[in-house]
């Protein structure tokens, strides 16, 4: 069972961050609140939901609008996890990360998370889901920090 909890707490934070990784400084410390992502207001977010948000947030992010995120354009999350982010998920190795990039293959955090932290198999996180999968998120921010 504990093997279980520890793949869900991974899964529920590498979903989460998935929602930041295109952010700039601004947006990664806004996180969005659930009435945010809820954008048809009822009561539950879905995948649909999640990825349409990470889109917007990734078009924010592209300054210059070439369809591509730079390191610079992803220095507000700190140098480090900005190149740690492109050499994980740089599929065509151009140094940028496209959208393709981050939807397809590794990147695809959203469609592979939300299950977990779907308890409920509903197809949707209710603000309870979607408020314990932050508090995990939380827990393991601060554990990576201490590292």
């Amino acid at each position: 069972m504990e093997v279980k909890n520890m793949k869900t707490k991974v899964l529920t934070a590498a979903l989460l961050t998935a929602l930041v990784v295109v952010a700039g400084a601004s947006q990664a410390q806004n996180r969005p609140n659930f009435a945010t992502l809820d954008t048809d207001s009822d009561g539950s977010i879905t995948l649909a939901e999640l990825q349409a948000h990470a889109e917007q947030r990734f078009t924010n992010a592209d300054k210059n609008g070439d369809g591509a995120l730079s390191l610079d354009e992803m220095s507000g999350r700190g140098a480090d996890r900005a190149e740690q982010a492109v050499a994980r998920l740089d599929a065509n190795e151009d140094g940028m990360l496209q959208l393709a990039e981050l939807q397809t293959g590794r990147g695809d955090r959203l469609a592979r998370g939300f299950p977990s932290i779907d308890t409920d198999q509903d197809g949707g996180l209710s603000e309870a889901e979607f408020e314990a999968a932050r508090e995990v998120l939380g827990r393991v921010r601060v554990a990576d920090q201490r590292n």
